[in-house]
């Protein structure tokens, strides 16, 4: 927060004032700071927030001097790594450990404990991974201080699957009996506000096979090295080969299905597909922890990936206080449907 001081200065041409976070200010080390014509000046403590006083000389010949005040920091490229940038590490994070969550590129948005997976939560990785044309864990702030914006027309916010519900809700728009629990206004009773996610698993089986995968050239480095040389010099070799394979299909057999597994199936349209296959040259184990998760040895994998892309679970995001800051409670609800857990079974047994 940045405003002038009304009372003239004589020998100056700028006084500002800055109220930064307490946590912050141990950054100032001495308490006054002189950076070229500015001198950063630590005077009080407000509640958590520390006020710093900014002066600036006037400089010979002028009438006022004009600058910024960025934090200091770094680059989420840089401290991201190559997690930040490339497509393929879009899945850095998914796992079962909300301690094991790459903060510089992760929101942290975790589901609730999952009773189809025996009470684990999962992460859900947030933001896009596309030569860095924007990031996970970027966020500008006002560091608390609320402020009101005005419009003269119409504004469209949006902020995510999971964001964009909440922000409706802390603005009194979704389910009432939500809205009473923390005190806020109703605009709009919305009972079906933040229902009806629909999600489904990957999941699949990993084998070792006879040709040369991924896996063998992220583990050897003495088989990568010349590989990467051939890329970069010729723009050949196993490393042009950006393709893959997804394919999409009705089960063909469900004889042993229950009879409401089979009835639940006309919700969809006929030409609906069931399962979706993704070939993966290695195996995957936690994406976020490539080194333990790997096996550590010379063999090749293959993993096929399957996914029920007719799910009938359907889970629910919600509120849990009046502050945006604070994650929304994510219920994905996988397998909560019997029929859903069926196609998991014979989506594996159909990979295998």
């Amino acid at each position: 927060m940045i405003w002038t001081n009304p009372e003239p200065v004589a020998d100056v041409s700028l006084d500002l004032h800055i109220q930064v976070p307490q946590k912050f200010a141990a950054r100032f080390e001495t308490q006054y700071v002189l950076l070229r014509d500015l001198i950063f000046e630590r005077t009080s403590a407000v509640k958590d927030d520390v006020l710093i006083h900014v002066r600036t000389k006037a400089m010979e010949g002028g009438t006022s001097d004009k600058f910024a005040i960025i934090e200091a920091g770094g680059f989420y490229e840089v401290d991201g790594g190559e997690a930040s940038v490339i497509p393929d590490e879009a899945f850095v994070g998914i796992n079962t450990d909300p301690n094991d969550i790459p903060s510089k590129i992760d929101w942290g948005f975790v589901t609730t404990p999952q009773p189809a997976l025996g009470g684990r939560k999962l992460d859900y990785t947030r933001g896009k991974t596309l030569g860095g044309s924007s990031a996970r864990k970027y966020l500008v702030t006002s560091n608390s201080f609320e402020y009101t914006l005005s419009a003269r027309k119409e504004v469209i916010l949006s902020a995510g699957g999971f964001q964009s519900p909440q922000l409706l809700m802390v603005s009194g728009i979704g389910p009432s009996d939500t809205l009473k629990q923390y005190n806020i206004s109703l605009i709009a009773n919305l009972s079906g506000f933040g229902q009806n996610m629909w999600d489904s698993l990957i999941l699949g089986p990993s084998y070792r096979v006879n040709v040369v995968t991924d896996l063998l050239i992220s583990q050897n480095s003495e088989y990568a090295a010349p590989i990467a040389a051939q890329y970069i010099n010729n723009q050949s070799g196993p490393l042009t080969y950006a393709a893959g394979y997804a394919a999409c299909e009705k089960l063909p057999y469900r004889s042993t299905f229950r009879a409401s597994t089979n009835a639940s199936l006309a919700f969809f349209p006929s030409d609906w597909p069931e399962l979706g296959y993704l070939p993966v040259d290695t195996y995957t184990g936690y994406p976020s922890q490539p080194s333990t998760s790997m096996l550590n040895d010379s063999f090749n994998c293959e993993t096929i990936f399957t996914a029920h892309v007719a799910p009938l679970s359907r889970g629910n995001v919600t509120i849990k206080s009046t502050d945006t800051s604070d994650l929304p409670i994510i219920n994905s609800n996988w397998l909560s449907r019997p029929a859903d857990a069926e196609f998991a079974v014979a989506g594996f047994k159909r990979a295998r």
